[in-house]
């Protein structure tokens, strides 16, 4: 995304570091959340990109605040891009 000049902004669960795997298991870095979930809102933002893996989606499938942010880009007609088993 950073690459096409897009401004990224990483939400998280959690305020710390979101830690990405390649594989489900492989380590494969690491990024500094820049919101988290509770205080970011679909306004504010003109598309969302949701990671793939079968954990990483499962936590935040887990996750109603999650849901509702997601549900509010859809309602919006923002455009969502969804990576693997993000859906």
């Amino acid at each position: 995304m950073k690459q096409a000049a897009a401004t990224v902004t990483v939400i998280g669960l959690e305020a710390s570091e979101a830690e990405t795997v390649n594989n489900d298991l492989d380590p494969a870095g690491r990024y500094k959340v820049d919101r988290t979930i509770e205080g970011a809102s679909a306004a504010d933002y003109d598309g969302l990109v949701i990671p793939g893996g079968c954990v990483g989606a499962d936590k935040l499938r887990a996750s109603k605040d999650v849901v509702a942010f997601v549900r509010d880009f859809f309602a919006a007609g923002k455009p969502v891009g969804v990576i693997c088993h993000g859906p």
